[in-house]
């Protein structure tokens, strides 16, 4: 299995999450959320770039020391927008044929192995993949008269991470674009650019966004519940 680049854009403040310690530096089965994401993904990157704020460099750094904490990474300096961080983080990858890049949330540390594998398969054969799941609610569309209609939900899914592209192509759509606020994703800053196909790779159920202080009990009973993977080791 060939491996890729991994970036980590975790500068955000975690203000939805009601904590003065940003969401991905809270401990849960005794390490940060930020630490699972990394030894989950480890296998399968070549290298791992952390995009960080200034401000929690230095903490991070003592709370590897502290936690023993040994996966190899780059960390640089984290923008204002998640899209900033992203593209800081791209500039610092030495551009070779064929090289892939996975782009990945800080607090989704439950992204399984077999997710990443079938994801950078497809990369590999497309130039870019994303992991989704159904939608299971129903959804409805909201009108300009502020009335709503029922949508056929099975034309929709919800969208995930890692995003993974052909290194010297999402670059590019990160060169080419500026941030605004139509970009809710890795893979709308590469379709800014591109034409190419988006393949679709169904996601594990755990490949859950930790985002409001209940996500931490699922957390917590998924670390404790889940089978060790065998290929996720520090190393």
């Amino acid at each position: 299995m060939t491996k890729c680049h991994f970036i980590i854009p975790a500068g955000g403040s975690g203000l939805r999450f009601g904590s003065p310690l940003p969401k991905q530096f809270i401990e849960v089965g005794g390490l940060p959320i930020l630490m699972h994401t990394l030894r989950a993904i480890a296998p399968y990157a070549s290298s791992i770039i952390l995009s960080l704020s200034e401000e929690y460099q230095a903490y991070w750094q003592g709370v590897c020391k502290e936690k023993k904490f040994t996966i190899p990474h780059t960390i640089v300096r984290g923008g204002s927008t998640r899209f900033e961080s992203v593209r800081n983080a791209l500039t610092h990858l030495s551009l070779s044929q064929g090289d892939l890049v996975a782009i990945h949330d800080a607090v989704r540390p439950l992204i399984s192995g077999s997710t990443i594998q079938s994801l950078i398969h497809s990369a590999q054969t497309f130039g870019a993949a994303i992991p989704y799941l159904p939608l299971t609610d129903s959804i409805r569309q909201r009108t300009e008269e502020g009335n709503s209609r029922a949508i056929d939900r099975s034309q929709f899914v919800a969208v995930q991470t890692p995003q993974v592209f052909r290194l010297d192509k999402i670059r590019s759509a990160y060169t080419q674009a500026s941030a605004n606020s139509s970009f809710t994703d890795d893979a709308s800053v590469y379709e800014a650019l591109y034409r190419d196909s988006i393949q679709l790779i169904l996601s594990n159920e755990e490949n859950k966004k930790i985002t409001h202080p209940h996500d931490l009990l699922f957390l917590e009973e998924m670390l404790r519940r889940l089978p060790s993977d065998p290929l996720v080791q520090e190393h």
